[in-house]
């Protein structure tokens, strides 16, 4: 039987009582209909699974005992960092989602010339929390224990200038490269470009700062299909697909 998985942000011990967060004991509770002396595990990020039960519901306050702990092994041996073009409706949530569950380690929302999503201080925040949502439940779903790193937004031609001790790609439809040309790497970072693409200036600023492109079919794939079948090349030829 699967156990429920709930994400906290908090540290975590065996035998601790921990009273859930509101959210996740409105999920457990009403919608997975959990009841005293059910388990579901917790975990914080740490890479570690704890099984606990639910010891106490009350009106506003559900509460779950610790009982053991688990050190959970399925992070992929390829580091990935994924930076993608800001897009507009469920497409970036869609990418975030896809890419967590195939093993993304780390994710940078760039700011392209062709990214026409304009926020304010207020609205960016609450870009940020509802985009750290999203990857907490694709972990909690796929039964990740490390939750992938969420960078601030940044400037594509910022990023790209980066140190980055990985291989960098871009993902291009008028790019000559496949990914079979590629050289074996223990870490990757790669760009995807917004709805219309990377513009062919971004693209040769990128090429000066060491990054190369590569072409992922005959085919033109949206923002959120090219960063989900980038992930699955890599993580089949160089990591645990």
């Amino acid at each position: 039987m699967n156990l429920t998985r709930v994400y906290i942000a908090q540290p975590i011990e065996c035998n601790e009582m921990i009273e859930l967060p509101h959210e996740a004991a409105k999920h457990l509770l009403l919608v997975l209909r959990h009841q005293v002396g059910d388990q579901c595990i917790l975990f914080n990020g740490t890479g570690i699974d704890y099984i606990s039960e639910v010891v106490a519901i009350k009106k506003k306050q559900t509460t779950v005992k610790v009982l053991q702990a688990q050190k959970i092994d399925n992070e992929s041996p390829l580091h990935t960092h994924l930076g993608q073009a800001m897009g507009k409706g469920d497409r970036m949530d869609y990418s975030l989602q896809k890419s967590v569950e195939l093993g993304v380690n780390e994710i940078t929302p760039l700011i392209t010339e062709r990214v026409n999503v304009k926020l304010t201080s207020e609205r960016f925040e609450k870009k940020m929390q509802h985009w750290r949502a999203i990857i907490v439940s694709a972990a909690e779903q796929s039964g990740r224990s490390v939750l992938p790193l969420l960078h601030s937004p940044v400037v594509f031609q910022e990023w790209v200038q980066k140190d980055f001790c990985a291989q960098k790609i871009i993902c291009d439809p008028l790019a000559t490269q496949s990914w079979a040309a590629l050289k074996k790497n223990s870490a990757l970072v790669f760009a995807i470009g917004p709805e219309g693409g990377l513009t062919e200036a971004e693209i040769n600023f990128a090429k000066k700062h060491g990054w190369q492109t590569v072409l992922l079919g005959p085919r033109i794939l949206r923002m959120e299909t090219a960063s989900s079948t980038m992930l699955s090349l890599a993580q089949h030829s160089w990591g645990d697909l």
